[in-house]
């Protein structure tokens, strides 16, 4: 017995830290997740942006000024992407490229905030329809069914006209479109976590309905939820844009992805400024693309049923 506690505990002769230990479980899921296909790049995208969108104003880039200006002084509007200015400048001699950078902190702010405003209220709306079930699953799930009536755009477009353009009510608004997705996952995973022999037992034991959907029923409903955070950030930032582009979205002069694409595409037929709609858009795709990945990743390292392909791998 001596010899398998050493062996438990020891390896090549050294012992294992305690903390080596603990963090093992973190360091396998790490291991799991980079190994699906396209995570590694989306994680270095999605990196890319945050810090980007962190530091743009703490470190600003030298040379790029906010407009350009010819040897008089005066700003020179539509210049093609050049050496001083990689992604021209627009119609008053504002750098796009300063402006694209600092649309950066817009569409995270706006895509992460919605979709942890969708999670945080839809979660306990699935969780509660999903355990009480009757009168409260029928009532919570027809108020979600009425919510996804409308195309989350248009939602988001109807709530922002009432709210306002503040970037605290571009979240909400988006928000909001999001918690009936979020609520049906929880749901589901509710429905199922509440046959369980560990929720049974509480419920002999007489514990009360909120104390076992916060410690039972919660905790074993996540994983989804975490998947659906990552598509719903995917989704709020589209919806960003496109507010943007309509002229719902932050109020000028604060620059936007979607802002940037509305200028371009105003004067797209004559030829001038494509490169006002092609780098926000090429930004807006990259973002959402890396997302994407990355909560397909989640969901092929979280799903009991994928996992084993991984492991087989």
């Amino acid at each position: 017995m001596a010899d398998q506690a050493t062996a438990e505990t020891t390896s090549g002769g050294y012992p294992i830290p305690e903390d080596a230990s603990r963090f093992e479980p973190l360091r396998i899921f790490m291991r799991r997740f980079l190994r699906v296909r396209l995570v590694r790049p989306a994680v270095v995208i999605l990196s890319a942006f945050v810090l980007i969108a962190i530091f743009v104003d703490l470190f600003p880039i030298p040379g790029f000024e906010e407009q350009a200006t010819d040897e008089n002084g005066l700003y020179v509007s539509w210049q093609s992407p050049n050496a001083d200015h990689p992604f021209g400048t627009d119609k008053i001699g504002r750098d796009t490229f300063s402006r694209v950078l600092n649309a950066t902190r817009a569409a995270l702010a706006v895509g992460f905030g919605a979709s942890l405003f969708g999670a945080i209220f839809g979660l306990p709306i699935g969780i509660a329809a999903g355990y009480s079930r009757g009168i409260v699953d029928e009532a919570l799930m027809r108020l979600m069914d009425a919510v996804l009536a409308f195309p989350g755009l248009i939602l988001a477009l109807a709530l922002v006209s009432v709210l306002g353009r503040d970037i605290i009510n571009i979240i909400v608004a988006v928000g909001i479109a999001n918690i009936p997705w979020v609520a049906r996952i929880a749901r589901s995973m509710a429905l199922s976590v509440r046959e369980q022999d560990y929720v049974l037992a509480g419920q002999t034991i007489g514990a009360s309905s909120l104390r076992i959907m916060m410690r039972y029923v919660l905790p074993n409903s996540f994983q989804p939820v975490i998947v659906q955070v990552s598509l719903g950030a995917g989704f709020a930032i589209i919806a960003e844009a496109g507010l943007s582009f309509l002229g719902l979205g932050i109020r000028p002069p604060d620059p936007t992805w979607g802002g940037l694409v509305s200028e371009g595409r105003q004067v797209i037929i004559t030829g001038n400024g494509w490169w006002l709609w092609v780098f926000p858009g090429a930004c807006i795709a990259l973002l959402v693309w890396s997302l994407n990945i990355i909560g397909d990743g989640l969901r092929d390292v979280l799903d009991p049923r994928l996992r084993g392909a991984l492991e087989g791998d």
